[in-house]
């Protein structure tokens, strides 16, 4: 396991590959069963063009050469801060074939942020576009290598100047050894709410688990198509079930560059997507401009989490749009709850069914399912992601969990404290409102 971080405890490891829930994938393996089985298959779909599986795969096994030749190796971790584009999927899946380890950084942050995350993860290298919105990134990524001298390698997509472009970054395919499914792959960013970001790791066993998990639950398969409308950088956007989760299940996945309705609802239209995420505040948006585009979003479903969801604003998503509304809770540290479909009179109710079978997600008093509880009470038991992973950050590194003295109640070992309002309803068990 990474220096600094937990392995999980053998007992949730043992129940969970007993149980058939972690399958020994690693997320380097993405893109090479359709490459095989259907070369010619279109895997990512953008404005200016589309991608087969096999052309992504090739191009992801002679990056990862170039990164070897590089001196990028196993274990080392990487900044990787690109928007919706398929540089953003092939840098991702040939650090894992590597075996390093992408830092997921959201195309917003800036040098205090990306300067933050390359010195905490101790980055080897830092992946950036050229320009984003009249954002020079070539700026930021060369104030990142002088604040932070233990980035050797500064790599950009586009125009590169005195930098390395990463389209250079290519040699012939070699062997690589393939990582432990149980080692971590990849961090995650959490909040920002306590100030700057916290590093959420993610292992091959999790988060395979996790865009199986929801492709499940979403009846997403190789006949769907997800829209990547938020930026892929993040959880939602990327693996719940994401870009990611549309990939593995053989579908195709589309990049837009903003969740803009002159973007989006094009792309819906010609590439009929499935699928999609949104948060909250974006919902009224589509809304209110769906009859000014003439878009027939009545295919569509809409996963929609990361704060409440007004049920004003959820019962005009179908009058107005035609389109199928979920509500889920999620965060960086797992996607915990299944969406429950809206109907026509309904909204989405709040999430309270779990992701992981075997998972208690509400509890009554005493950990019995069902009985009403006060708002404010918590109301998901520790499930394979979730808790695990608070309290492998909490041990790895109990003084940085939140850059702040850790309170009593959450030092390991210590009692959980209950928080997290949830509240019940008759017809749908309980929910958790906020997320």
């Amino acid at each position: 396991m990474l220096t600094g971080c937990v392995p999980w405890p053998d007992e949730f490891a043992r129940r969970y590959r007993r149980d058939g829930l972690w399958r020994g994938e690693v997320l380097g393996d993405l893109l090479r069963g359709w490459a095989a089985r259907d070369p010619a298959r279109t895997a990512l779909v953008t404005r200016h063009g589309r991608h087969s599986y096999a052309e992504l795969d090739t191009r992801a096994d002679r990056l990862a050469a170039g990164l070897v030749a590089l001196g990028v190796g196993a274990g080392d971790r990487v900044v990787v801060q690109l928007p919706n584009t398929p540089d953003f999927v092939v840098t991702c899946v040939a650090l894992f074939r590597v075996g390093a380890l992408p830092v997921l950084a959201l195309p917003a942050h800036r040098r205090a942020e990306l300067s933050y995350l390359a010195e905490y993860s101790g980055a080897v290298a830092l992946v950036v576009p050229d320009v984003v919105a009249g954002t020079d990134h070539r700026d930021l990524a060369r104030a990142v290598r002088q604040a932070v001298p233990g980035v050797k390698h500064v790599l950009v997509a586009g125009d590169a100047q005195e930098l390395t472009a990463l389209r250079d970054v290519d040699a012939a395919p070699v062997d690589l050894p393939a990582p432990d499914p149980s080692e971590v792959a990849f961090f995650l960013l959490s909040g920002g709410t306590t100030g700057l970001p916290k590093l959420i790791p993610r292992t091959h066993d999790d988060y395979a688990f996790q865009l199986r998990a929801t492709a499940e639950a979403m009846g997403f398969d190789e006949h769907g198509a997800y829209l990547a409308a938020l930026p892929v950088a993040h959880n939602a956007a990327l693996g719940c079930p994401g870009v990611l989760g549309a990939l593995r299940a053989g579908g195709r996945a589309v990049l837009a560059a903003s969740p803009a309705p002159d973007e989006v609802f094009a792309l819906i239209a010609a590439e009929r997507v499935t699928l999609t995420t949104l948060m909250p505040a974006l919902l009224p948006v589509w809304t209110e401009t769906a009859g000014i585009f003439g878009a027939d979003l009545s295919k569509l479903v809409i996963e929609v989490g990361g704060a409440t969801l007004s049920p004003e604003v959820a019962r005009r998503v179908r009058p107005a749009t035609g389109a199928t509304l979920t509500h889920w809770f999620g965060m960086a540290e797992e996607c915990s709850a299944s969406p429950a479909p809206a109907t026509a009179t309904r909204p989405p109710p709040p999430p309270g069914h779990p992701a992981q079978p075997g998972r208690r997600a509400a509890r009554g008093g005493r950990g019995r399912p069902g009985r009403p509880r006060r708002r404010g009470r918590r109301t998901a038991g520790p499930g394979p992601v979730h808790a695990a992973r608070l309290l492998r950050r909490a041990r790895a590194q109990p003084q940085r969990v939140h850059h702040r003295r850790v309170p009593a109640h959450r030092r390991p070992g210590a009692p959980r404290r209950r928080r997290s309002a949830g509240r019940g309803r008759p017809d749908q068990g309980r929910g958790q409102p906020g997320r």
